[in-house]
């Protein structure tokens, strides 16, 4: 009997689109993850703490200071097919399979990056996922922090992958950007790299590559 790669299955689902996605934080990089992966035919959930954000979206209005080209439609589409629904409330991430953490990290009086909105949902993506899940951290964060503080947040949760792909995006070009701009994956396997790239390449239009890093220390 041949070797059953435990990553295997989602890579599989992933591909056939039946992998369900939750992406937390629904600012400008959150809701225009969630929209495309939406539009490529997955079912996906974004959830956020901000409840008028929320409203405004199932009201059909994007919650952003600034135009985004493209963006409205591609959100009005996803929830007019099902394909994009939103919450706040947390116990709506189970069932996902594949988590995408795009929440502010923003610099403190002291300058010095401000994690907590990050461990905050890492610590609830852990009392979700299950077995087999992938998660992805697109928030830009500081040297270190996916082994200081993203991987510890996951040394309870059992075979749970853990990937960075920084966002590259800037407003007014945010869904340009998006489909059109090369990722850069970090991870410490080269299986969860293939399923990483195998995810993106449902959305990406570029070259593409993994590049494998150093274990994270828990």
């Amino acid at each position: 009997m041949g070797r059953v790669e435990p990553f295997g299955d989602l890579r599989a689902r992933v591909s056939d689109r039946s992998a369900r996605l939750a992406v937390i934080g629904l600012g400008y990089v959150g809701l225009s993850v969630a929209a495309c992966f939406a539009a490529a035919r997955f079912r996906v959930i974004g959830l956020d703490r901000d409840a008028g954000r929320i409203a405004a979206l199932r009201a059909g209005r994007l919650p952003l200071a600034h135009s985004e080209p493209g963006l409205e439609d591609l959100v009005v589409a996803g929830a007019r097919t099902g394909a994009l629904d939103v919450t706040t409330e947390h116990g709506d991430l189970s069932g996902a399979d594949v988590f995408i953490v795009a929440v502010d990290t923003p610099i403190d009086d002291r300058k010095r990056p401000d994690t907590s909105n990050l461990r905050a949902a890492c610590d609830t993506i852990a009392r979700h996922a299950r077995p087999g899940s992938l998660v992805v951290v697109e928030s830009t964060v500081a040297p270190g922090t996916m082994r200081g503080v993203v991987a510890p947040a996951f040394a309870r949760a059992p075979a749970v992958a853990i990937a960075h792909c920084p966002e590259r995006v800037r407003p007014g070009r945010l869904l340009a950007n998006l489909r059109g701009m090369e990722r850069l994956v970090g991870v410490d396997d080269a299986e969860v790299g293939a399923l990483c790239v195998e995810l993106y390449s449902t959305i990406l239009h570029a070259p593409r590559r993994s590049r494998r890093g150093r274990p994270p220390r828990p």
